[in-house]
């Protein structure tokens, strides 16, 4: 009599490969539907309104940015570590979403929380070692009472230490703030690799809104 068992295992392995086979024919739309629906940008209220300085010495205004999309960034000219991050963040992004010109233009904003000595010439400065275009990357400062309602009004802090030491002891958000072109606040992003792919897909798709 022959024995049955190799047979029995062929069945099950065949029952295996089907079942393998159902699941994948059944998950793949579902994973290509999930992958073609991000899930939809907060809306965080209305970005404030401001009045402050631009690195050329001229008035820059929330006005400014009505019907345009806007990724906001606080930083300080002599910060040693965070901020370079930051500008360099932008410009990665710059030349990430440069083959988007369809939708609202972009502005890029790095509004200083030292505005005691980060003076326009200080910025323009600044702003010149990252090659900013100062017709769509402002750096700005104000007083610096118009500085911190500023950061109030996007939902961020500014955290000042002791005075004295050559580099001033203030904390700040290391996020970036994107402003859609109606003027909402849609997401504090992180600025690591895996953030930047977000503010990157983020803007695209307000751009093709």
């Amino acid at each position: 009599m022959r024995d049955a068992r190799p047979l029995e295992r062929r069945t099950t392995f065949r029952r295996g490969l089907w079942l393998l086979l159902a699941v994948f024919i059944v998950g793949f739309p579902a994973a290509a539907l999930l992958k073609r629906s991000p899930q939809p940008l907060d809306d965080l209220g209305a970005a404030p309104s401001f009045q402050l300085t631009d690195q050329r010495g001229e008035a820059y205004s929330s006005e400014a940015l009505r019907g345009r999309i806007a990724v906001v960034a606080f930083m300080f000219t002599s910060c040693p570590d965070i901020c370079p991050m930051l500008s360099k963040a932008m410009v990665n992004l710059q030349e990430r979403l440069a083959d988007a010109p369809h939708g609202p233009s972009l502005m890029w904003l790095s509004i200083s929380v030292d505005p005691e000595r980060d003076t326009p010439a200080v910025l323009s400065e600044y702003a010149t070692r990252y090659q900013a275009d100062p017709a769509t990357w402002r750096f700005l400062t104000g007083t610096t009472d118009d500085i911190e309602a500023a950061a109030s009004g996007f939902m961020t802090a500014i955290a000042r230490g002791s005075e004295g030491g050559e580099v001033p002891d203030i904390s700040h958000s290391r996020s970036f703030i994107i402003i859609d072109a109606e003027g909402r606040i849609r997401g504090h992003f992180p600025t690591d690799p895996a953030g930047l792919n977000m503010i990157e897909g983020a803007i695209r798709r307000l751009k093709d809104a």
